[in-house]
């Protein structure tokens, strides 16, 4: 490939929505002679700052497909979303497409503005650059554990096997497994796509033991990046093309970086859950949450996209990225061990971020919808999540905390949720001081391929 050839970055996406979700992709006001769009939002605004700071994409274009005759609008903007400069491309009837150069020397954000009518329609548009560097050979891995979620499952797999049948380049370089945990369902039946493999587990070994185990596979067959996804989250497509091309043409001095999907909310597919997340010196989360935010306000709109494009140190010492959707070079399972399968469930994911000592990039349009995580938790959550709590705060923090955050966490509990919760709780704690008994002489082992 000549390093002067265009390079797709991200797709504008006029259609195909996330159900109920269309006002995160396109503004639309019907007036009485046409109807006026916009892409000043959360998934089609385009970063200059995000995709110049971590690729080696230089000299953008935008590149426009339509029928009839029309005027596009491109708007650039500061960080605030404030227009600096606008420009205005005519499109001719006896033209079906445009490519456009656009000036980056100093903008945050670029979008589109447009008037749709009986004799114009925009059909398809996307930003692209020319790039300094030849494209890394990229064989990413996406693995999603499951367990007794049939449906989640089958809407991820048709929507993959959707993609790899309309994209060339990311079925060259991906293959999905999904690791079911339940013995008694039987998923082989789910899929017949070459790209898809199936592993039905004999026993559950939580999601925890299955990302292990995906991550060895992965390594095994010579993947160079795994995608670790939760079975109940729903990306869209365009968030998996621009993954693969965030991956593809990366800095040199960026290509050990985690890749971290944005969470959005199933119950209300508008809302933000998290954008950046890290963890102090004691073990508290601390992070760049909008929670539960409407990405449709522009004020909290402007949160999120600082959120993705700001760096992480006054959030906390280690920052994490959520195994909803994270991207991983294979490189930090052979540098730092592999992800530890002790912790069955919850916890993990900010374990194995906190040992890598992660760098993690954000990008607005790479994210999911996944279930509210503030609904009550069930007992077997509590227990999990108050242990491996414990067990992460006292191999990467210390002693200092544990027993004081311990004694909080019951007073909480006796005065708002009790005895259960309480009985849950101790026995969570009693389960990490066994771990910690003889946690010296298998330190390494214990969170190692164990």
């Amino acid at each position: 490939m000549n390093h002067t050839e265009l390079v797709r970055l991200q797709n504008i996406v006029l259609d195909d929505f996330y159900p109920q979700a269309d006002a995160l992709y396109v503004h639309k006001t019907v007036q009485d002679t046409c109807t006026v769009f916009d892409t000043c939002t959360y998934i089609n605004l385009f970063s200059f700052t995000i995709w110049k700071e971590n690729t080696t994409a230089a000299n953008f274009y935008l590149h426009l497909q339509y029928g009839g005759a029309g005027t596009v609008t491109v708007h650039l903007t500061d960080h605030a979303l404030n227009i600096r400069q606008s420009l205005s491309v005519e499109l001719q009837a006896d033209a079906a497409e445009r490519l456009l150069h656009i000036p980056d020397s100093s903008f945050a954000y670029a979008y589109i503005a447009w008037e749709e009518r009986a004799d114009f329609k925009l059909s398809s548009a996307a930003w692209l650059a020319e790039c300094t560097a030849q494209p890394q050979e990229v064989r990413l891995a996406v693995c999603i554990p499951t367990y007794k979620r049939r449906d989640d499952i089958s809407s991820t797999l048709a929507l993959y096997e959707r993609v790899v049948a309309t994209q060339n380049d990311f079925a060259a370089a991906t293959h999905l497994y999904v690791h079911n945990n339940d013995p008694d369902d039987d998923l082989s039946g789910l899929s017949t796509c070459p790209q898809v493999t199936i592993i039905n587990s004999e026993a559950n070994i939580g999601g925890a033991g299955a990302f292990n185990r995906c991550a060895h596979l992965a390594v095994e067959k010579g993947y160079s990046h795994v995608l670790f996804m939760d079975d109940d989250a729903l990306p869209h497509e365009e968030a998996w093309l621009r993954t693969l091309t965030l991956l593809q043409y990366l800095k040199p001095e960026k290509q050990e970086h985690f890749i971290a999907g944005n969470c959005l909310t199933r119950e209300d597919p508008l809302f933000c859950h998290a954008v950046r997340e890290a963890i102090d010196e004691r073990g508290c989360i601390k992070s760049h949450r909008i929670g539960d935010f409407n990405l449709t306000d522009n004020k909290q709109l402007q949160k999120a996209l600082t959120a993705c494009t700001r760096h992480i140190v006054d959030l906390g010492t280690h920052p994490y990225a959520g195994w909803w959707y994270c991207v991983i070079p294979c490189s930090a399972f052979k540098k730092f061990a592999w992800p530890s399968k002790k912790f069955f469930c919850w916890g993990d994911d900010i374990e194995f971020s906190v040992r890598c000592k992660a760098s993690i990039i954000c990008q607005n349009g790479i994210n999911i919808w996944h279930p509210s995580f503030n609904k009550p938790f069930n007992m077997t959550r509590r227990y999990y999540g108050i242990r491996n709590w414990y067990l992460l705060r006292y191999k990467h923090f210390g002693k200092k905390y544990i027993l004081i955050s311990f004694l909080n966490t019951v007073v909480m509990i006796l005065k708002k949720r009790g005895i259960k919760n309480f009985y849950i709780t101790c026995k969570a704690f009693v389960a990490f001081l066994l771990i910690k008994k003889h946690y010296k002489q298998y330190k390494n082992k214990y969170f190692s391929s164990s």
